[in-house]
């Protein structure tokens, strides 16, 4: 069997596995389109239905619906990027180069662009990973990236994926530690930072202020002050519910329930009109 040439970072044939693919599979991709499909529809009715009530003047109802609309907006938004991803997301690994079809750039907007790049193994200077944090206390996301610096002095980011929600279909640690052995590079950690969701969310690039640096003793505590106001979340939930179960019980009338079934039987029978001889 050939072996990988580590000062060229030229790989033989045979040295290594021929092909590796990584995409979505049609499962997803059925998800997508029939989510998708099904709530197109009423998407699509609702600049009608918000005319109709303000037409007639009824602002109170348009108002509710405006509010459900800008949420329904934000959905639809997020199952088109999910569906664009599923569709065109795809990496390939041959013997030679890296072959990809991946967003531009990050960020909700940039995301439903999508580029095309072929990068041989022996011009790939280093392969980076880091952990990104975002949020505070009460719902911290970790997310894990992996880009590829090349020897001409080009970025190219291969994606994020959830710590606590692994990427199944794009595992991108797995995929950045395979792009470093067919390389021959080391797989460079650059350890955890602090970025804005904003930033995340807009492309924007992390100024000094959002991109600061965590230590493994700051992720602990991190996760510590998660856990207890999670914890604290849960138990003010449950009290509410125990106290509106207790409410409940102390007022109810026992022979409501008959009561009403009673009501709704006379209300259900037709009555007879009395009948007038003449």
């Amino acid at each position: 069997m050939a072996e990988l040439d580590l000062s060229t970072g030229k790989v033989q044939p045979g040295a290594l596995p021929v092909k590796i693919g990584y995409e979505a599979g049609f499962g997803r991709k059925f998800f997508f389109w029939a989510i998708f499909l099904l709530l197109l529809p009423f998407f699509a009715s609702l600049p009608a239905m918000l005319f109709q009530r303000v037409s007639r003047g009824l602002w109170f109802d348009a108002a509710g619906l405006a509010v459900f609309g800008v949420a329904f907006t934000a959905l639809m938004v997020l199952l088109l990027v999910g569906l664009l991803h599923s569709l065109r997301a795809q990496l390939l690994l041959d013997e030679t180069a890296v072959r990809l079809s991946l967003p531009a750039r990050t960020g909700v907007l940039s995301i439903l662009s999508y580029v095309r790049n072929e990068i041989p193994y022996d011009q790939i200077a280093a392969v980076e990973t880091r952990r990104e944090i975002y949020g505070g206390t009460l719902a911290p996301v970790l997310m894990r990236g992996a880009r590829l610096k090349t020897k001409d002095g080009r970025a190219i980011s291969l994606g994020y994926v959830n710590e606590a929600n692994a990427d199944l279909a794009i595992p991108v640690p797995v995929i950045a530690a395979e792009i470093a052995k067919r390389a021959g590079v080391p797989l460079v950690d650059h350890g955890s930072v602090h970025r804005r969701v904003s930033s995340k969310m807009l492309g924007l690039k992390s100024q000094s202020a959002g991109n600061d640096i965590v230590s493994a003793d700051d992720i602990a505590h991190l996760n510590r002050r998660h856990s207890g106001a999670m914890t604290v979340l849960v138990g003010a939930l449950l009290l509410l519910l125990g106290a509106g179960l207790v409410r409940d019980l102390m007022t109810v009338d026992l022979d409501r329930g008959e009561q009403a079934s009673r009501s709704v039987q006379e209300a259900a029978t037709p009555t007879k009109k009395p009948t007038t001889k003449r």
